[in-house]
């Protein structure tokens, strides 16, 4: 796809993000499973909210505190869950806007007792357990000092049990993994007499095993963003029916030519401090491109145009191989690709990246 439109610009389309949302919440809802709505990857837009929200969404998280801010600012009342085990530091902020915190220290959780009941409000609390991928969570020798702990507080209520696999370790999701929250919590309930309403078994990989009736039946919260936003394509999801292409981003070219394929003269670090690598390929057409490494890794990028081999980037530029294109480029056309679950959390973030809404 080339266009003729300036700047760097990343397109959103708002339906294909509602139909990738409705389709999710219909699969889990026939398993009595909430979606809870992870906005980090888009920094929480509020249209793109807005979209999830309308799509059937009635819970969301984002790990970052300012996020929340941003959509309490906006009018959203709906729940809202800090989804990073929280710093100790934003415990009053995070107990004033967020209703739910993933937690795994009771260090946390006694600053954030100490600012719920300062402001006398009960914050909710999905402790968070280690299942094998080693990022956040407890682990099960554990569980019964939490527990003491947890039962001392007047100010915060323990609503469930969750775990974390595959975005540190690549662990994935299974049944043997998800199961450990089942056994975890019939220890709870049994010994301290509490009910656990909420088991979040994981997030967007874990729908795989939804499709394939290998989730434990007990599980009925899951955190979803990636295959909302990109079909799945970035977790090892294939959402059937799902759009991939609900995120495009355009850059424009900004040079054309014939060069050779290996530079010229002694080969050192790049700017980057990694040696670089080329291939005799001879004389090439190179075009390029008004994007750099300051706005996303060339590596997280598809192109959209056949034939086209991205070749690397610096901080503002990124070059790409177009001999192999059959339709003509020139500079000022810009050339589409499709980003990756990295490539899309960059360029929401990189303020140099403008956002265009198609309606929804």
């Amino acid at each position: 796809m080339t266009l003729h439109c300036s700047g760097l610009r990343l397109v959103i389309d708002l339906k294909k993000i509602g139909h990738n949302a409705k389709t999710i919440v219909e699969l889990c809802s026939r398993y009595g499973i909430n979606v809870v709505g992870v906005t980090k990857v888009v920094c929480a837009h509020p249209k793109i909210v807005h979209v999830l929200e309308n799509s059937g969404i009635r819970k969301f998280a984002d790990s970052r505190l300012k996020n929340i801010i941003h959509l309490r600012t906006a009018g959203f009342e709906n729940e809202i869950a800090l989804l990073r085990v929280p710093m100790k530091s934003e415990a009053v902020e995070a107990v004033h806007y967020a209703d739910c915190s993933y937690q795994s220290e009771l260090e946390v959780m006694d600053q954030f007792h100490w600012a719920a009941k300062k402001c006398n409000k009960i914050h909710n609390v999905i402790l968070m357990m280690e299942a094998g991928d080693l990022r956040e969570g407890i682990l099960p020798r554990e569980l019964d000092s939490f527990m003491e702990q947890i039962l001392s507080y007047s100010h915060i209520r323990l609503q469930g049990l969750a775990i974390n696999v595959g975005c540190y370790g690549g662990v994935r999701p299974s049944y043997q993994n998800t199961s450990l929250l089942v056994g975890w919590k019939e220890y709870i309930e049994s010994k301290y007499q509490l009910d656990l309403p909420i088991l979040s078994g994981g997030s967007s990989s874990t729908l795989q095993l939804l499709e394939e009736g290998k989730l434990p039946p007990e599980i009925n919260e899951l955190r979803i963003g990636e295959a909302i936003f990109l079909a799945g394509v970035s977790s090892g999801v294939c959402l059937a029916g799902g759009y991939r292409d609900a995120f495009e981003l355009l850059a424009e070219i900004i040079e054309i030519r014939e060069k050779p394929s290996v530079p010229t003269g002694e080969i050192d670090v790049d700017s980057f401090g990694r040696k670089p690598h080329f291939v005799n390929k001879g004389i090439r057409k190179r075009a390029i491109l008004a994007i750099g490494r300051q706005d996303v890794s060339p590596y997280a990028l598809a192109p959209r145009l056949q034939g086209m081999e991205i070749l690397g980037a610096s901080s503002d530029h990124m070059i790409v191989d177009i001999t192999d294109v059959s339709i003509p480029l020139h500079v000022g056309d810009s050339v589409s690709f499709l980003p990756d679950y990295g490539g899309l959390l960059a360029l929401m973030t990189s303020p140099y990246v403008i956002k265009d809404f198609l309606p929804f």
